[in-house]
C-alpha cells in the first residue's frame, strides 16, 4: 500500500521545485514516480504541418515520490498505518514541521 495517492496534496520536499506543492495527478508504483500538478513541467515543441502551425506543449514530468510529503490541514504530515480490529489498514497522520 502506498503512502501517498492519486488526490492527495502535496509538498515536494527536496530537488529544484523543493517548497512547491500541488495536487498528485498520478502515481506510478512500478516505477515508484508521481505527476504533481504545476512541478517539474517540461516543454515539447510540436511541428507544424499544411494543416496548421507548430505549438509548444507543455507537460507535467514524473518525479520520485521519497521527494514529496503529503500535506494535512496545511502542513506536512508523515504518513503511517494502522490496523483497526476489523482488519481494515487506515492512514495514519503525523504533523511535521
Amino acid at each position: 500500500m502506498n503512502k501517498v495517492r492519486k488526490g492527495d496534496i502535496v509538498k515536494i520536499i527536496s530537488g529544484s521545485e523543493s517548497g512547491k506543492t500541488g495536487e498528485l495527478l498520478f502515481v506510478y508504483p512500478d516505477s515508484s514516480t508521481v505527476v504533481v500538478k504545476g512541478v517539474a513541467v517540461a516543454k515539447r515543441h510540436k511541428r507544424g504541418n499544411e494543416r496548421g502551425s507548430g505549438e509548444i506543449l507543455e507537460r507535467e514530468m514524473p518525479i520520485h515520490w521519497s521527494k514529496v510529503m503529503p500535506v494535512i490541514d496545511g502542513s506536512p504530515s508523515k504518513v503511517g498505518f494502522s490496523i483497526k480490529k476489523d482488519s481494515k489498514k487506515d492512514r495514519v497522520f503525523e504533523k511535521r514541521s
